[in-house]
């Protein structure tokens, strides 16, 4: 069997990996850097409209208030934790929309293809609304556990009833499951959405689902097979992720590429 058609173990594509990354190591941790920084940038502006709005509002409650300081202080850490909340939701979609720049130049450095700083940008200049629309699906995603954990976390510190928290903590973990199973699903879809720009964001989903199917296992073995890295890099007080997330993405990669090429052996 040729071995470009078949599945490749998980040595495999780090070999891969590896390969496609000599030679080009610096370049795409430069494409790491830019990205961090355009990250936290994005926190820091977000951060300073999230305070902006929390102080008109405040002005606003008080005024409706009529001055009653003690119903507004009263209220203020819900409002506080709420517009806290929506502002984390709006930083997840920008950075999803980032990552889908930095999966491009990923993909064009395996491909052979050349890699431009500029290509990060990707996902903001070419079919925004498509990019956007994703990255709005994938932050509703995750908020089938992160929505429950919030909530449950507000409560402890709110001193609920005990019987309301077990069964928030339920519904967190039901939620962290069905979350869990659905992210592997979809987890070649800003891929697609490189390989396929024609595709709307629902085919995308679709077909991100269909080719997923036995081999999410896979995937979970590939991913936690870097547990042993990722708790190194810990050591470096993150400072190693400029080299190891390279290569986590780089595996990524040829994991999606060895997918569609199986299932080009398929058709």
């Amino acid at each position: 069997m040729n071995q470009n058609n078949k599945i490749l173990s998980s040595a495999m594509l780090k070999d891969k990996a590896k390969e496609a990354l000599s030679g080009n190591y610096f370049q795409l941790i430069l494409v790491m850097l830019v990205v961090y920084i355009i990250d936290f940038a994005l926190v820091l502006l977000i951060s300073i409209v999230e305070n902006l709005l929390f102080n008109l509002l405040k002005q606003w409650m008080l005024l409706m208030l009529q001055g009653d300081a003690f119903s507004y202080f009263r209220l203020q850490p819900e409002i506080q934790y709420v517009l806290a909340y929506i502002f984390d939701c709006i930083e997840e979609i920008f950075s999803v929309v980032l990552e889908i720049g930095a999966r491009l130049c990923f993909l064009n450095v395996a491909c052979g293809r050349k890699c431009n700083i500029s290509d990060v940008f990707h996902g903001f200049s070419y079919q925004p609304g498509k990019s956007f629309q994703i990255a709005f699906i994938y932050m509703l995603l995750r908020q089938l556990y992160h929505l429950p954990k919030e909530i449950l976390r507000f409560m402890i510190l709110k001193d609920a009833a005990f019987p309301l928290i077990c069964v928030m903590m339920m519904i967190f973990f039901i939620g962290s499951a069905v979350a869990f199973i659905m992210y592997f699903s979809v987890s070649q879809t800003l891929f697609l959405l490189l390989d396929f720009p024609g595709y709307s964001a629902g085919e995308l989903f679709k077909m991100s689902i269909r080719i997923m199917e036995g081999h999410k296992g896979r995937f979970l073995y590939i991913q936690t097979s870097f547990l042993p890295l990722l708790m190194l890099n810990i050591l470096t007080l993150n400072i190693g992720s400029l080299w190891l997330t390279p290569y986590i993405t780089m595996t990524d990669v040829f994991f999606f590429l060895n997918l569609m090429q199986a299932r080009e052996k398929q058709a």
